[in-house]
């Protein structure tokens, strides 16, 4: 372990790198933390799409007006359906990634006491 004298400047023949441990913790958390919301938002938005497809073939099939009617206000219901049950997962969602994240940063804690002052 190198020691420093108070007021010793750390030149770079000492070869001390910076603990990066953590950093990269942290960079690998976020990373993750990131995708899952990525791969959460693409999963919802796919479920938008196929209502939305699944609203379209009705409208085609309908064979009067009041038929059509009855298709929209069915997706309209679906989709308050869907951002109700999304705005209710989304906590749940956003806690585990950071329940993940935390744990990955405090795995990866180095050993290595900082350099110490005499």
């Amino acid at each position: 372990m190198q020691q420093l004298v108070m007021g010793e400047t750390l030149s770079p023949k000492l070869a001390m790198s910076p603990p990066l441990g953590a950093a990269d913790a942290l960079s690998r958390s976020a990373y993750h933390a990131s995708s899952e919301m990525m791969r959460e938002g693409a999963r919802f938005v796919g479920l938008r799409l196929q209502r939305y497809a699944e609203l379209e073939l009705a409208l085609m099939r309908s064979p009067n007006i009041f038929a059509s009617w009855s298709c929209m206000i069915e997706f309209q219901r679906l989709s308050m359906l869907d951002y109700t049950r999304e705005m209710d997962r989304m906590p749940g969602v956003i806690g585990k990634v950071s329940d993940d994240a935390l744990l990955a940063m405090e795995s990866e804690r180095t050993a290595e006491p900082a350099p110490v002052l005499v």
